[in-house]
């Protein structure tokens, strides 16, 4: 906390020497983070309520039933569809099958190759690509969403073979 006031005051003091207005200042940033956030609401609603609905529909369990005859645990299905949706919701996957499995199991050293070498293709695109107003992205979610694939593939390949 004495950080945060430190800071404030740091930037008070540097804008009574560079002569800025702070307050004027900080209004504008709020005001223009303001329109930011009411660009992006639509984005992120869309999809919030698509994982939702494919939570809800019962569409995870059967893919995950389909999972387990694999030789890997369900539980990595769910953070390889989360991971290009949703960072913080793979993440709590990965914690989730740390604290089943243990910290030094096979499929947590997995599931963390999967959380450190993939990124939310999904949101990328929404976010970004919507805050600029770009409506053709032509192959760049396709391209995300195999670059996502080889990802996933290669950090169970690596998790099986070397840990």
């Amino acid at each position: 906390m004495i950080i945060l006031v430190v800071f404030i005051i740091l930037v008070i003091c540097l804008g009574i020497i560079n002569k800025t207005n702070c307050f004027s200042s900080f209004e504008t940033g709020v005001e223009e983070g303001l329109k930011a956030s009411y660009k992006l609401f639509p984005t992120f609603f869309v999809l919030f309520f698509a994982l939702n609905v494919f939570l809800k529909s019962g569409l995870m369990k059967l893919l995950a039933t389909l999972f387990t005859t694999t030789f890997l645990a369900p539980e990595l299905l769910v953070q390889i569809l989360f991971r290009p949706l949703s960072a913080n919701s793979s993440l709590i996957v990965m914690t989730n099958i740390i604290q089943k499995y243990g910290v030094d199991s096979q499929i947590a050293q997995i599931s963390a190759l999967i959380q450190g070498s993939s990124d939310t293709t999904f949101y990328i695109v929404a976010v970004y690509f919507g805050s600029v107003k770009i409506t053709k992205i032509r192959y760049t979610l396709k391209a995300g969403l195999l670059a996502d694939l080889i990802t996933f593939l290669f950090a169970t390949l690596i998790g099986i073979v070397f840990l």
